[in-house]
């Protein structure tokens, strides 16, 4: 076996796919983009009275999406570990108190109890 070879049963994470995105985040973004564009294409087609431009308006609106969310998760994920905007969030969360985080977020020095 050369260096070279990458064996897929020792990678640990996903491999990026799409602008340094997994499938998975990917896959989260679409869904999210649909859910946000079905409804908002439907009302933007019936204001401007042709009800078949909800399909272009959704199909844009979504490939556009994802586009900038595969942007924007590519700057959140520059030069940091892996699963950082997970804990970004997670953090974010627990702080404003809409979630608990059995993680442990605190600063300062550790004592292990002995003197």
């Amino acid at each position: 076996m050369q260096d070279s070879d990458v064996l897929a049963d020792r990678v640990d994470i996903e491999p990026p796919i799409f602008k340094g995105c997994s499938s998975s985040e990917l896959l989260a973004m679409l869904v999210v983009a649909v859910a946000i564009w079905l409804p908002l294409s439907v009302l933007l087609a019936l204001a401007i009275g042709k009800v078949a431009f909800a399909l272009a308006i959704l199909a844009v609106g979504v490939i556009g999406s994802v586009y900038a969310g595969a942007c924007v998760f590519q700057r959140i994920k520059r030069n940091r570990p892996d699963h950082y905007y997970v804990h970004m969030v997670t953090r974010s969360l627990h702080l404003s108190g809409l979630w608990s985080s059995p993680l442990t977020w605190r600063s300062g020095y550790w004592d292990i109890g002995r003197s």
